[in-house]
Order: C-alpha cells, then sequence, then structure tokens
C-alpha cells in the first residue's frame, strides 16, 4: 500500500480510446474542479437518474460535501447503471467499505482522492477488497487524464492524504484563531518545510469544503474567508472577529506543525490504514513534501524501531 501505480501495473485503454461515456454526478465546486480537470474531448454528460439507464461506461461521483449526499448520490448510481459500468467516488471522507455499502457489484467500484493542494499531483486510487482490474485501469485513465499522479492505497481508506493534509490544515486554523496573524501561521508552515501554505489552502478549497470534510462546522460558519483577499496578507473582517492576540513564536509554532503530521503519521499506523514505513514515507511525500517527510520518517523510526523489520502492526503486537 502507499505505492505509485505505474503504467505497468494498470494499462488503462490499451488501444488509447476514451471512455464511451462518462455521466458526472453531483453539481457543486468538487464536481466543476473535475469536470475541468479532463480533457475535453471526453463525452462527459452529467448524471440523469430517469434517462441515464444502460448509456454510462463510467460513472463519476463528485456529489456535494456532506456524507449523506455523496452516499445518496452512489445509491442512484448504482440502481441506474449497468452492471458493467465502473463506479468511481471522489469521496475524501468516505471509507471504501461505507461505499460499497451503497453499490452492488462492488468489484466495479473505486474511490479516487484528488490532490487537496495545488503545490502536488499526487491523487489517492483507494482500493477495496474486491475491486476488479478493470476498476483499477479504468481509474488510472481518469488520474492521468487529469494530469495526476496515482498514489494506489489497498486498504480500502479512509484516505491518509486527507487525514494528513486535514491534521495540519486543522493546526493551522487552530493557531491562526488563538493569534489572529494566519499570515505569520502561514509563513511558520512553510519555514517548518511544508510546500503548501495551509491557511491560503483553506480559503482556496473554501471554508465548507473544510467544516464538512473535519467537522468544523461550529467554528467555521460566521468567517467568510481567512484572508481579505488572495494578495492580501491581512485577516479579513469576519476572520477577526473573536480570534485572540497570543503571541507564539515561530520556533514553537514549527514545532507545533511537526508534532501535528508526526501525530498524523502515527496515527495511520496505529489504526492500519498503512502497514510499513516504506508505503507511509511515499504518502507523507504526498502530502507534504520531501524535507517534512524525511524529518517525520526519521522521528518514526526513533520512536517505533520495529517499522525497520516488516509490517507495524505484526511487529508491534
Amino acid at each position: 500500500m502507499g505505492e505509485y501505480l505505474s503504467t505497468g501495473e494498470a494499462e488503462g485503454n490499451r488501444s488509447g480510446a476514451d471512455p464511451n461515456c462518462i455521466l458526472l454526478a453531483g453539481s457543486g465546486s468538487r464536481a466543476t474542479r473535475l469536470r475541468n480537470a479532463l480533457p475535453l474531448r471526453w463525452n462527459i454528460q452529467s448524471f440523469d437518474e430517469s434517462a441515464c439507464e444502460g448509456r454510462g461506461t463510467l460513472f463519476l461521483e463528485a456529489a456535494g460535501e456532506q456524507r449523506h449526499e455523496q452516499l445518496a448520490a452512489l445509491r442512484q448510481i448504482s440502481a441506474a447503471a449497468h452492471d458493467e459500468a465502473v463506479i468511481i467516488s471522489t469521496s475524501p471522507i468516505l471509507a471504501h467499505r461505507e461505499i460499497a455499502a451503497s453499490v452492488t457489484n462492488p468489484w466495479r467500484l473505486i474511490v479516487v482522492v484528488p490532490p487537496w493542494s495545488n503545490a502536488t499531483s499526487v491523487c489517492e486510487l483507494i482500493v477495496g477488497p474486491e475491486t476488479g482490474l478493470r476498476a483499477v485501469n479504468q481509474a488510472f485513465d481518469v488520474a492521468r487524464a487529469a494530469g495526476w499522479t496515482p498514489l494506489i492505497q489497498r486498504q480500502g481508506g479512509p484516505s491518509a492524504l486527507t487525514r494528513l493534509f486535514g491534521a495540519v490544515l486543522i493546526e493551522s486554523w487552530n493557531l491562526s484563531r488563538r493569534t489572529g496573524r494566519p499570515d505569520a501561521v502561514d509563513r511558520a508552515a512553510r519555514q517548518s518545510g511544508l510546500m503548501w501554505s495551509p491557511l491560503r489552502e483553506i480559503d482556496r478549497l473554501g471554508l465548507a469544503r473544510l467544516s464538512a470534510a473535519f467537522d468544523r462546522a461550529g467554528q467555521v460558519a460566521s468567517v467568510d474567508s481567512i484572508y481579505a483577499s488572495e494578495a492580501s496578507e491581512a485577516p479579513s473582517a469576519t476572520f477577526l472577529a473573536n480570534c485572540g492576540n497570543d503571541l507564539i513564536e515561530e520556533p514553537v509554532a514549527i514545532g507545533y506543525f511537526l508534532e501535528t503530521a508526526l501525530s498524523a503519521a502515527v496515527s495511520l499506523l496505529t489504526d492500519g490504514v498503512m502497514e510499513d514505513l516504506r508505503g507511509l514515507r511515499r504518502t507523507l511525500v504526498a502530502a507534504y513534501g520531501r524535507p517534512v517527510a524525511r524529518r517525520l520518517s526519521q522521528a518514526l523510526l526513533a520512536r517505533y524501531p520495529e517499522l525497520t523489520s516488516g509490517p507495524f502492526l505484526a511487529a508491534s503486537v
């Protein structure tokens, strides 16, 4: 797990032919981003339950930010799609097993989690125990067509990248609310070695998406954006309201970021999402960049020397 998928492992459409018809469920920002990422020549149509039966060879679920919206869309797709159609969910918050419960013929189901940050092209292909090769091939084609590098996770999720990315976003949010200085928090994050600025990423993604993915609705509901504008270092008025004015030195903030990232990495091992350091290291590079991944790998080996001897859970029992 945590393997980069090469063309030798998943050949996709060997003839180079494009999918016959792709039906896209969703009309929000996730669906729009996915549609814009795929080639214009692809025949992408909006999913219409009453009119799509038998037409689509590939179904993409990108329905809203809430769990119930995504699961409802998958149930509708499963009922309407013919038995051989491949179903791809792009949900970053649902595990494969949660989605599989809503879909008939789970061999045709795979989860593709698009890159969270513009700083990376790595996406996750989350494979379940019954996922068939044709579903993997189709997902590989979609990822490559969108310009993404597939990183395959064979444990069925949930998304390791989402957990790593989300941990730093939440820590950044909390620090910026304590200090009222999002610019200083982003600067400390970059000084820690991160290849992206967490609070700028939150503004780019949208606070609604952060709220849905990481259950922070109570804190972000009244905030329009963190920064006053894309070009400004100043916080927005809605963000600044009710912020604290704690003084946190940059070295301390850097320590917070690294410890948060390390805790998230450890949770992937202890929860069984990742089995060994090799796969985890690749995932850390995709989420945080090589400098942070190197520091975290060294810290993990110091804390868990058994990682050098094989699968973590087997070695730690």
